[in-house]
C-alpha cells in the first residue's frame, strides 16, 4: 500500500479533537511519521484575540510536541503549510530555524512579526483577498512581499463573488522597493497592467524565476507584452501554466493574425523562451490550439503536459477532447513525457472510449507514469427546471477503478481522476466550489506490485 507523504489538518472548532487526536497518532507511529513530507493545519476564527483562544494554544502545544520528536523520525519532512489566519508562533518558528534549517514554512496570512520577516524558514506565502478590500490592503501586501527576505514562492489571488463583472486595480505603489528574487509566481485574478507589470519588472531579479503560473483571470496582454523581450533571458524558467477566459475560443482564432491579441502573445511566449527549456505546460481553455509551438520548441524538454477546457453547462459549446490521433501526435512528439493531464469524455453508459484507451497504451506514451483525467460531472444536463447532480453522466469511483484496469499494461503507477470543474463558467459556480462532495471529488489510483490501489490518506 502506498504511504501517505501528506498530512491535512482542520483545527477549526467542530474537527480540532479528532485533528490532535490524529496528530499525536502520528507522533507515536514510527513507520506513519517517517513517511511525511508536508504537513498543512488549517484554523479559522474571526475573533482578533486567536492568540488567547486555547484551543489555539492548544493546537501549537500539540505542533511544538510534534516536532520535538525528532529529526531522526521526521527523516523526509520539507514543508509547514500555516494556514491559519493568525501569526506564526515564535517557539514553532524557533524550532525551525534551530533544528530543521532545511525545512520551509508556506504562510497563508499577512505576517506581522519583525521576526519572521528575516527568518530563512519561511520561503513561501499565499495571499487571498476579496475585491473589496484590495485597494486597502494591497500596500500591506507589497510592503510584505518585500520585506520577506527568503521569499522564493508567492500566490496572489483575488476572489470576486456573484455573476457581476467588477474591475479592480492590482498595481503595486512605485515605492522604489524591490521584490526578492522569486521562482515560482502564480496569479489568481490578479492581472497586472501595462503600469503595474513595468514596476513589476524592474523592481525584481527575474533570472531565478522556474515557475510562472497565470490562472484564471491573471491573463493579461499588457503583462504578456512585457514578458517577451526578455523570455530569451529567463534561464531558470521551466514551468509556464495559463488560463484562458471561458469563450476565448472562437475570439483567438479570428484574431489570429493580430500581433497583439492573447492567442498571438502566448505563442510568441513559448516561441521566445529559451528552445527545449520547459519541462512542464498548462494550459486551461483553448489548449489544443497552442499544442503545435510547444511540440516544436519544448518536445525534446517536456516532462509535464496538461491540456484541459472546461466542462460547460450547454451542449452547444460541449469541450473537445483530444483524439485518438493527438495523443499519438503527443507520444511521438513528446518523448520524455512522464505526466499528462487530459479530458476524457465518459459515457452515459459508463465506458471510457475505446479510441483513447487504445492510444493511451501504445508504445509512443511507454515514458508515462502519472495520468490526470478531467472527468464529466454531466454540467450539460443541468437545467432550470430542477435537474439535480450528480447527472448519470457523472463519473464514480467504480468508473475510476474501470480505467485503472484497461491500463494495467502501461508504465502508469499513478492515476487520478478529477471530476467537476473548479472555475465559474458564465457566472454559474462549478464543482469544486459548491456541489456535494460525491460530486466534486479526486479519486487516485496507485499502481503497486501490478495492481491498481486505493491510497490510505489521513485527510481529517
Amino acid at each position: 500500500m502506498p504511504r501517505c507523504s501528506k498530512l491535512k489538518l482542520d483545527f477549526s472548532v467542530d474537527k480540532f479533537q479528532s485533528s490532535k487526536a490524529t496528530l499525536e497518532e502520528w507522533r507515536n507511529d514510527q513507520t506513519k511519521i517517517s513517511t511525511l513530507q508536508t504537513l498543512s493545519v488549517g484554523y479559522w476564527d474571526d475573533d482578533d484575540e486567536v492568540h488567547d483562544d486555547p484551543a489555539y494554544q492548544v493546537l501549537v502545544s500539540t505542533l511544538l510536541q510534534f516536532f520535538a520528536s525528532g529529526k531522526h523520525l521526521l527523516r523526509n519532512f520539507q514543508t509547514l503549510n500555516w494556514c491559519v489566519e493568525s501569526e506564526l508562533p515564535p517557539s514553532l518558528l524557533l524550532i525551525f530555524e534551530t533544528n530543521y534549517p532545511s525545512w520551509s514554512i508556506h504562510l497563508k496570512c499577512i505576517p506581522k512579526s519583525p521576526g519572521i520577516f528575516s527568518s530563512p524558514a519561511v520561503t513561501s506565502l499565499t495571499v487571498k483577498i476579496g475585491h473589496r478590500m484590495l485597494q486597502t490592503i494591497l500596500p500591506n501586501i507589497q510592503s510584505t512581499i518585500q520585506n520577506l527576505r527568503n521569499l522564493k514562492r508567492l500566490r496572489l489571488s483575488v476572489s470576486v463573488g456573484g455573476c457581476v463583472q467588477v474591475k479592480y486595480s492590482t498595481d503595486f505603489s512605485e515605492t522604489g522597493g524591490t521584490f526578492p528574487p522569486l521562482e515560482e509566481l502564480v496569479l489568481e485574478r490578479f492581472p497586472v497592467t501595462q503600469r503595474g507589470g513595468e514596476y513589476w519588472m524592474n523592481a525584481m531579479d527575474w533570472s531565478h524565476l522556474r515557475v510562472l503560473d497565470l490562472r484564471e483571470g491573471s491573463l493579461s496582454n499588457p503583462f504578456l507584452s512585457l514578458l517577451l523581450p526578455v523570455a530569451d533571458k529567463l534561464p531558470a524558467l521551466e514551468s509556464i501554466g495559463m488560463s484562458l477566459p471561458f469563450g476565448m475560443k472562437e475570439d483567438l482564432r479570428k484574431q489570429d493574425d493580430d500581433a497583439n491579441t492573447s492567442f498571438s502573445l502566448i505563442r510568441q511566449l513559448f516561441s521566445t523562451a529559451r528552445p527545449q527549456s520547459l519541462r512542464d505546460v498548462r494550459i486551461w481553455g483553448c489548449s489544443r490550439l497552442f499544442l503545435p509551438d510547444i511540440i516544436n520548441h519544448h518536445g525534446e524538454s517536456l516532462k509535464g503536459l496538461s491540456l484541459h477546457e472546461d466542462e460547460v453547462p450547454s451542449e452547444d459549446d460541449e469541450r473537445t477532447p483530444l483524439s485518438a490521433e493527438d495523443l499519438a501526435e503527443i507520444g511521438a512528439s513528446f518523448k520524455g513525457l512522464e505526466v499528462l493531464a487530459l479530458d476524457v469524455n465518459i459515457s452515459k453508459e459508463h465506458t471510457w472510449p475505446e479510441d483513447v484507451i487504445g492510444a493511451l497504451t501504445s508504445p509512443l506514451l511507454s515514458s508515462l507514469k502519472k495520468l490526470i483525467v478531467f472527468s464529466l460531472i454531466g454540467i450539460s444536463d443541468f437545467s432550470e427546471s430542477g435537474s439535480e447532480w450528480p447527472s448519470e453522466l457523472a463519473t464514480t469511483e467504480e468508473d475510476v477503478k474501470s480505467l485503472s484496469s484497461s491500463l494495467s499494461a502501461t508504465s502508469l503507477k499513478e492515476i487520478r481522476v478529477r471530476i467537476g470543474e473548479k472555475r465559474s463558467v458564465r457566472g454559474r459556480p462549478m464543482g469544486w466550489v459548491m456541489w456535494e462532495e460525491d460530486c466534486r471529488k479526486t479519486v487516485t489510483m496507485y499502481k503497486e506490485e501490478d495492481e491498481w490501489v486505493l491510497p490510505s490518506v489521513d485527510n481529517v
